[in-house]
């Protein structure tokens, strides 16, 4: 007859992996539940605030309105709700241009739009790369078709910096100075 001897180190480590698995599950499911009520993922744009899309265009791009909600890393949580954003337009472009009941003007459309899409989201990443290369610890770059909002990570930028932003900002995007609005985040 075999003998089965526990230690403490492994029921220890057996209850800590059930208890990851738990979170794990928790959140994924909530996840998918706010995700199926339709509710869009927030977008932080000025500092202590988060915006918020509350309809979208039929070109893709969001209204968006400030909230009161915080976020503890501005930054990482940004970009993370950017992707999810533009993950969620992106499919449905490809939706269009793949369905075969889609018009050929329609079909067009869309894939202009998926390019455009690409070229926005290759703009944002060289912007915030070209901040970032100016010895800013971060940036944000949030590129719509009427303006382009940058959120600068620190308590203050002066006029030359600022000058040099709107310039990139004016350069890689085609918009006006007039279109460009900078702010800071801590």
């Amino acid at each position: 007859m075999r003998v089965l001897t526990v230690r403490k180190n492994q029921i220890l480590i057996v209850l800590l992996g059930i208890c990851l698995l738990w979170l794990v599950f928790s959140i994924l499911s909530s996840f998918i539940s706010s995700s199926q009520a339709g509710n869009e993922p927030n977008i932080p744009v000025m500092e202590n605030h988060v915006m918020e899309p509350i309809s979208q265009f039929g070109d893709g791009t969001f209204e968006l309105i400030p909230s009161s909600v915080e976020m503890e890393d501005f930054f990482v949580n940004y970009r993370m709700d950017r992707e999810k954003i533009r993950s969620q337009q992106v499919e449905i472009l490809k939706e269009i241009i793949d369905n075969p009941h889609t018009g050929s003007a329609a079909r067009e459309k869309a894939q202009e739009d998926l390019l455009g899409l690409t070229k926005t989201v290759e703009n944002e990443l060289k912007l915030e790369n070209l901040i970032k290369a100016k010895q800013y610890q971060d940036a944000a770059v949030f590129i719509s078709p009427d303006i382009v909002t940058v959120v600068v990570k620190g308590k203050s930028i002066d006029e030359t910096d600022s000058m040099r932003i709107i310039d990139f900002v004016s350069n890689t995007t085609g918009h006006s100075d007039d279109e460009v609005i900078i702010t800071t985040k801590n």
